[in-house]
């Protein structure tokens, strides 16, 4: 790879970085026609604070589970 291919390819991550790339939004109801009806069903039941604490249990554990990665990859 000679240098201007290494700034090409420089400049294409500082411009995906300014421009906001970021992961896509996966919703559950994305999931809905791989589940079984009665799953489906029972998940559209459950009230929106459940969901919402769900979602808050979910998030917390992500946040915990990057912040050990993070002190893993420091140890290295």
């Amino acid at each position: 790879m000679n240098n201007s291919d290494k700034e090409q390819g420089l400049n294409t991550q500082q411009n995906l970085a300014k421009s906001g790339v970021s992961k896509p939004t996966i919703e559950l109801n994305d999931f809905f026609e791989y589940l079984d009806s009665k799953v489906v069903e029972k998940i559209k039941q459950t009230s929106k604070e459940d969901i919402e604490r769900i979602s808050n249990d979910v998030n917390q554990y992500e946040y915990e589970l990057n912040g050990v990665s993070n002190i893993l990859k420091s140890l290295k």
